[in-house]
């Protein structure tokens, strides 16, 4: 390992073992030869890693491997070792804060972008369009807080979004959220607002 603070793993759909480290970039393992890369940023090289503090590592089905770092997002290229970078200044796809947070690709195929303190973005990969939701004290129906910790789409196909103030369900249709959280008169309700991550289990 290239550092001992590892943030994030995974194993992608080729078996290769996935290591996001604090400062240290992304260690890429193959089981079967024994083979060990670090992928970094390097200054100048735009298709290198954007910054070496990774903070989550994301797959889908379809295989392609997906880095959040304190400096944007960035899709792994196979083969090359290289990146495709979004939400850095020249990328031309802006974020509301590079610090990525959470990921995930819905059935549609639309790439849903949780950030430290700038809400939720919508990326859509075809056009390179950013839709963002934020928070808006005004708004009931908005995003209930702008720290974004993981984001889920259930098997009814529904978005699901953790915040450090309440759990939100997106409904598609309007763009509201419906939100959740503590209420202390509910012995039913959430046991805290602060909602860090999200699973799915077998039973739905």
């Amino acid at each position: 390992l290239s550092g001992d603070s590892v943030r994030t793993l995974i194993i992608d759909a080729q078996g290769h073992v996935w290591a996001g480290t604090q400062g240290q970039g992304v260690d890429l393992l193959d089981p079967r030869t024994g083979k060990a890369s670090n992928l970094r940023h390097r200054e100048g090289d735009p298709r290198s890693l954007p910054d070496d503090s990774v903070s989550l590592l994301y797959t889908y089905h379809a295989g392609r491997v997906w880095v959040g770092t304190d400096a944007g997002l960035s899709e792994y290229q196979p083969g090359s070792h290289d990146f495709i970078n979004y939400g850095e200044r020249d990328s031309g796809v802006m974020f509301a804060d590079p610090h990525v947070r959470a990921i995930r690709e819905d059935h549609t195929g639309a790439l849903w972008v949780g950030t430290l303190a700038g809400g939720l973005d919508r990326l859509d990969l075809q056009s390179g369009t950013v839709t963002a939701f934020r928070h808006d004290a005004h708004d009931p129906h908005s995003l209930s807080h702008d720290h974004v910790w993981s984001i889920l789409e259930d098997d009814a196909q529904r978005l699901w979004v953790a915040t450090a103030d309440g759990l939100n369900l997106f409904n598609s249709g309007s763009g509201a959220f419906v939100r959740y959280g503590n209420d202390t008169n509910d012995p039913h309700s959430l046991r805290a607002s602060y909602v860090m991550s999200l699973y799915q289990d077998r039973g739905g």
